[in-house]
């Protein structure tokens, strides 16, 4: 069932540790290379998964091609956010992110405007992970519509929302039950990969809440692979 054209699909991603990373003095150079390597040549993922998107610093903001949102263009907007983030891993410039639902005025990527805008930016802001979290009003917006998540959980694109709490800053009752994109993985080869980086940027960081994000992140991809 499609959602009414007015509501949109809207993928927020911000690299962690992009200001701070800057202002300890790191070498501008490799960081720009990092950068690149995440945000450019998406070309073929852009194709692949019918979505277009307009990025600039450490951020990056995607939506479906299409105007109506449905559960095909949730599909392609979650399976592009898991492979972006797996690439943000392996370049060590992690992403946290949010994909959000409500109005949205995207003319060319030169103006994104609207509710959707506000919704993941944020809730990004909120996370206390590492990853893209489906927000709670696009969650209130699946179960309205009817859309099932069962394949996305089942093809390793989304952690289980049944299961998976998010941490948020400021929540004491260990966060609220969502769907959490998967950084894409295919064998357990490229999950150790994925975790080893993850496990390096956390021994690099001497901040115990930074570290906290990290190992939040690696419980779930390792607990998601032993459940399958």
């Amino acid at each position: 069932m499609a959602m009414p054209c007015s509501q949109r699909f809207l993928l927020y991603a911000d690299a962690l540790g992009f200001k701070d990373a800057i202002l300890a003095g790191v070498d501008l150079g490799s960081l720009a290379s990092r950068r690149k390597a995440v945000f450019d040549d998406l070309s073929h993922l852009l194709s692949a998964f019918r979505v277009r998107h307009v990025s600039f610093s450490d951020s990056l903001f995607a939506t479906p091609a299409t105007e109506c949102a449905s559960d095909s263009e949730l599909t392609d907007l979650v399976s592009f956010g898991s492979r972006l983030l797996a690439r943000s891993i392996e370049n060590d410039l992690p992403l946290r992110g949010a994909i959000s639902t409500g109005t949205l005025n995207w003319r060319n990527g030169d103006s994104i405007l609207g509710e959707a805008v506000v919704d993941a930016v944020q809730w990004e802001s909120q996370l206390e992970m590492i990853g893209i979290v489906l927000t709670p009003r696009t969650m209130r917006f699946v179960h309205a519509e009817e859309f099932t998540l069962s394949s996305l959980v089942a093809d390793g694109m989304l952690f289980d929302p049944v299961t998976t709490k998010i941490p948020l800053k400021g929540c004491n009752t260990g966060g609220v039950r969502a769907g959490v994109v998967c950084p894409f993985w295919k064998t357990k080869s490229e999950l150790s990969g994925l975790v080893e980086h993850l496990r390096g940027l956390m021994v690099q960081s001497y901040d115990p809440r930074v570290q906290g994000l990290y190992e939040t992140t690696i419980k779930l991809m390792l607990d998601t692979e032993n459940s399958h």
